[in-house]
């Protein structure tokens, strides 16, 4: 199961690999993954449907569009072909458990495809998607990277609008720990305010 780039003790040197370029791809994509799962363990089960407005995604889809958008890109990068559409239903309310099934398992799967990847692969031009646009394939490993972030930083709004504190964004570490709080002015805080329906 994938648990992200584990947070280290307080007493304990922080040190992922990240000696070549490879290396710096998992450990972000398995930081990123870990605050991801974090969020999702910090959504209470009956708003895990909730969406701040009509034609948005609900907290649910957030997550859910993520694994589905990281299937579409690595089955892309891997064969040459690229489905036009996602394996994602609007309107879905998945559970906790289901929703975390699909995020270690899509990033089971990103992994290994990293694993038989050559430095000089990254280098490599892929067509995006059924696209007229080509990039080198780290750039799209970046996107990927980068459209994780966006929903993350989504979820994260979520949560504030309940009154929960989301987690640190970079790195899994223990649940309330946030470093970032040191550096706001005097009077701000990246706390919670009253919780919104």
């Amino acid at each position: 199961m994938s648990q992200g780039s584990a947070a280290p003790p307080a007493h304990k040197p922080y040190r992922p690999d990240t000696s070549t370029e490879l290396a710096c791809y998992r450990h972000h994509l398995e930081a990123y993954r870990g605050v991801t799962l974090q969020a999702l363990d910090c959504v209470p089960a009956d708003k895990l449907g909730w969406r701040p407005a009509q034609g948005l995604l609900s907290i649910s889809e957030q997550f859910d569009h993520v694994a589905a958008t990281e299937e579409l890109y690595i089955q892309g990068l891997r064969t040459g072909r690229w489905r036009d559409t996602l394996e994602f239903e609007f309107g879905v309310v998945k559970t906790r458990e289901a929703l975390r099934q699909r995020l270690d398992h899509c990033r089971a799967v990103t992994l290994d495809y990293l694993a038989g990847l050559s430095a000089e692969g990254l280098s490599e031009e892929v067509q995006f998607g059924n696209s007229p646009l080509f990039f080198a394939r780290r750039s799209v490993l970046l996107q990927l990277i980068a459209h994780e972030v966006h929903h993350k930083a989504q979820v994260s709004h979520y949560l504030y609008q309940h009154g929960i504190q989301a987690p640190f964004f970079a790195i899994a570490l223990p649940p309330g720990m946030r470093p970032d709080n040191a550096t706001l002015p005097p009077g701000y805080s990246a706390k919670p305010a009253t919780p919104h329906g």
